[in-house]
């Protein structure tokens, strides 16, 4: 499975790359321009063979459709952001057969601990690569994983039609294209589209990427983004009404979206029965 990081302007700070480095996982750091390019290898945060120059206009969905265009028709990829922190889950030895763990609000405290193994980038890309395989096993092409330590939600492996995070996705090239005019929120509109033309997408609930949010560098804080995000998010609404609704979320400047795309009970019984049978 290809790998990307997209990179912009965290020069001395980017650290997905040296973490897949450490290890020896080969990837691809994609920048904007040649100047960046320079910068990210005398800092040191990348190698002159690992980076590239798209030429793309600045905004992440701009790189994202780069990424596309080196890709093959129907391969798969992950596509990761460049300030991976650690990669946490549920370790392998606690991996449950059943694909469910009974962890509800009340007794959540009792497994914390379970869901906090901090994975390998090796083991975290070898689940990436589950993740695509049981994609291909239901007719999704895109997938991604938890996107928060609240475990609360997280009791069942597979969880259907929610919000693949922006953090990691694993992305199988089709004839779509990113919606460039959606800056902040691009995870959303991917997400979105792909429900709307394939009806499905797959997420790792016991996998969690944790990453610098919104930290010095990158694309922005969140009140610097702010604006930004209420303009994509009153966007979002006019171009996929029936797909994402506005929800409350105080701690998000600029509004917040929640995905509606839902699926029948007998539809899902089917598709966990699918997904039951593959790989862990």
């Amino acid at each position: 499975m290809r790998i990307f990081v997209f990179a912009y302007d965290r020069y001395r700070s980017m650290t997905t790359s040296k973490m897949l480095t450490q290890e020896g996982i080969d990837h691809v750091v994609l920048c904007h321009t040649e100047d960046a390019r320079q910068q990210f290898i005398d800092a040191g945060t990348a190698q002159a063979e690992q980076i590239v120059a798209t030429g793309a206009p600045q905004g992440l969905p701009h790189n994202r459709n780069a990424a596309l265009d080196m890709m093959q028709r129907d391969e798969w990829a992950l596509f990761l952001n460049d300030d991976l922190i650690r990669c946490h889950g549920v370790g392998r030895q606690h991996l449950f057969p059943e694909r469910q763990i009974p962890v509800t609000r009340e007794n959540q405290n009792d497994w914390y601990d379970l869901y906090d193994d901090v994975l390998p980038m090796s083991e975290f890309i070898r689940r990436a690569a589950v993740v695509a395989y049981q994609c291909d096993t239901i007719g999704a092409r895109l997938g991604g994983f938890a996107p928060s330590y609240n475990i609360t939600n997280r009791g069942r492996k597979w969880r259907l039609n929610v919000l693949a995070d922006g953090r990691a996705l694993v992305v199988k090239k089709g004839t779509m294209r990113w919606d460039t005019t959606i800056e902040t929120i691009e995870d959303y509109s991917w997400t979105a589209r792909n429900l709307e033309r394939y009806g499905l997408v797959l997420v790792d609930l016991w996998t969690e990427p944790r990453c610098s949010r919104y930290s010095l560098g990158g694309y922005g804080s969140r009140e610097q983004r702010a604006e930004a995000k209420r303009r994509d998010v009153v966007r979002m609404l006019r171009t996929h009404p029936d797909t994402v609704r506005k929800a409350k979320q105080k701690a998000e400047p600029g509004g917040h979206l929640a995905i509606r795309r839902s699926l029948s009970p007998s539809q899902r019984e089917r598709i966990v029965t699918m997904l039951n049978k593959g790989p862990i």
